[in-house]
């Protein structure tokens, strides 16, 4: 997968878990990037969220 389609992925995915959907799609490569992209949109919330996923439990 290249750099640009990787974006897109991030973007695609970022998208579904704004309406609350896509959970599923979130794994360890793509967390962070989906952390970035909810901070940059200030989606406090999501973030935080994504945090949660990513801390072992």
């Amino acid at each position: 997968m290249n750099e640009t389609d990787h974006a897109q992925e991030i973007e695609d995915i970022y998208r579904q878990l704004e309406k609350g959907l896509g959970h599923e799609l979130v794994n360890d490569d793509n967390v962070h990037a989906l952390i970035r992209r909810a901070e940059q949109d200030g989606h406090t919330v999501l973030a935080q969220e994504l945090r949660e996923w990513q801390a072992p439990c």
